[in-house]
């Protein structure tokens, strides 16, 4: 299929085998061919997986050997695959599922970015008000000589603590 993106993670085998199953050709071939494109990590596991083939070993017997860098889910599901005799429908639907589950977690942190960003940028604009507005408004008050509302005097207290800490907290 010329539309499957290559995933760098635990994906990329699964549509390796996928298309290879969906091109025709011998598997051990296919999956020599697909791994010159891959990372040197996948690489490996995929000519280990072909030289274990072509010795005549089965695909299952081949995806239970200890040095292949599977997960056991995707093992499982390809041996499934390869019983049910519908392997190539079963790694399709399940790197649909994966593409899927990728765009709805990017969708995730774009949703969760932007109020980040806004009380990123609301902080910002508070500690920029108490550092420099409120103690020109303290100057004043002082001068006025009068007793202050709570709420105005631990603001007061507050913008005091940031001047003095400020170099600390930046």
């Amino acid at each position: 299929m010329s539309d499957i993106e290559l995933f760098p993670d635990d994906d990329q085998p699964a549509q390796v085998l996928q298309r290879v199953i969906a091109s025709g050709l011998p598997l051990a071939t296919g999956l020599r061919a697909y791994a010159e494109e891959c990372p040197s990590r996948v690489r490996n596991g995929l000519w280990q997986l072909a030289e274990s083939v072509e010795s005549g070993a089965s695909v299952s017997q081949a995806m239970q050997s200890p040095g292949l860098r599977l997960p056991v889910y995707l093992r499982g599901l390809i041996d499934g695959g390869l019983r049910s005799h519908c392997l190539g429908p079963m790694l399709e639907e399940y790197l649909h599922q994966r593409r899927l589950q990728r765009r709805m977690g990017q969708k995730v942190a774009l949703d969760l970015a932007y109020p980040l960003i806004v009380i990123y940028c609301a902080a910002m604009l508070c500690s920029a008000m108490l550092v420099w507005l409120v103690p020109m408004f303290t100057s004043i008050f002082e001068g006025f000589d009068v007793e202050l509302p709570g709420i105005t005097a631990l603001v007061i207290e507050l913008s005091g603590a940031l001047i003095f800490f400020r170099y600390p907290i930046i």
